[in-house]
């Protein structure tokens, strides 16, 4: 399933300039993610496209509109979005995704959060419906299940395979309304 964002990301490329193009390249270890300060290693939601430098040149940066920017790191296996400059949208590729860029190698990650578990490709529905409860909202069709959940003021989505284990972990600022 093609979200609405990454459909329409396809027809709506920016040609603005790469503000990340004389960052250094990083290899620093995946951070922790502290959903109650709503943190990523050093980075908050909210914070500046700037703070972003903590984690180096993302393998690929991408201008949606003059203000939507996805910087995804494939090497580390996972994607920064900001909106109107603040960061707005964090994913981790933890398992194969037919969706995903054939033409990019992405490298799975095992994101964790702080006092909650290690997610990884072997994760299963039944342990996250164990640690988290049941789903606010689960959307299935034959080729995923997204179970979603409201925690500390933001959204987790978490998107299943169809035997069931995670392929990708998705967090955003909860939408009010």
């Amino acid at each position: 399933m093609l979200s609405l964002k990454n459909w329409m990301g396809r027809f709506f490329v920016s040609k603005t300039a790469d503000p990340t193009q004389e960052w250094p390249h990083s290899t620093l270890p995946l951070p922790v993610v502290d959903l109650d300060n709503r943190r990523f290693g050093a980075l908050r939601f909210g914070d500046p496209l700037e703070k972003a430098r903590y984690f180096g040149k993302p393998d690929r940066f991408r201008a949606i509109r003059n203000t939507y920017y996805e910087l995804v790191y494939t090497r580390c296996g996972f994607q920064l979005d900001f909106d109107q400059g603040l960061l707005a949208y964090l994913a981790f590729f933890i398992g194969p995704d037919p969706s995903f860029p054939t033409s990019e190698k992405i490298s799975f990650c095992q994101p964790s959060l702080l006092g909650g578990p290690i997610l990884s490709g072997k994760t299963h529905q039944a342990e996250l419906l164990k640690w988290l409860g049941a789903p606010q909202l689960q959307d299935s069709d034959p080729d995923e299940t997204v179970l979603y959940y409201h925690q500390a003021g933001m959204t987790l989505e978490f998107e299943l395979n169809p035997k069931g284990y995670l392929k990708r972990w998705n967090l955003f600022p909860k939408q009010e309304g």
